[in-house]
């Protein structure tokens, strides 16, 4: 039986209105995995949560947004533990452009029970792991900015690049 741990973004479960443990307790192949539940409570949370708790488990989900999914990913680095994905972001550009998961969390846990497990590769920059992309220039100063905005989403985007 492999060992999971969920880590979910508490803003982006809040943000959905959803009880993602209620959902994963429902789907989750339980015949297949043990399952543990931590929420990040602030940025970098979740990679601390999931540098921690890395060798104690076989796979590692990431529930939230790119931002989520590069703390963790970026903690899963040289680790043996399996990177997976809910996507709750706003854009969730690793989970669709890449990995083809639609932000249907039902879903992305049926994937994950299937074990359909694929290579990924990972970049540095400084040193420093990243996944799907990075920016440099125009695109890092939208990034950033946008991060640090109260409300996410598509006009919240489009605003912050005008």
């Amino acid at each position: 039986m492999k060992k999971v741990l969920f880590i979910i973004n508490s803003l982006l479960q809040k943000r959905s209105g959803r009880d993602l443990s209620q959902i994963i307790q429902k789907y989750l192949d339980k015949s297949k995995f043990d399952f543990d539940i931590y929420y990040s409570q602030y940025p970098g949370h979740a990679g601390e949560i999931a540098f921690s708790k890395r060798d104690e488990y076989d796979i590692v989900v990431a529930a939230g947004g790119d931002g989520t999914v590069n703390e963790v990913g970026q903690a899963l680095a040289g680790s043996a533990a399996i990177l997976g994905l809910i996507p709750l972001g706003s854009g969730n550009g690793l989970a669709r452009t890449l990995l083809k998961i639609t932000p249907s969390i039902p879903k992305s846990i049926q994937i994950l029970n299937a074990c359909n497990i694929r290579n990924l590769d990972m970049g540095l920059i400084n040193g420093k792991p990243f996944f799907n992309m990075a920016g440099v220039g125009f695109d890092a100063i939208v990034a950033h900015r946008y991060n640090v905005k109260d409300k996410h989403g598509f006009f919240t985007y489009l605003q912050t690049v005008v």
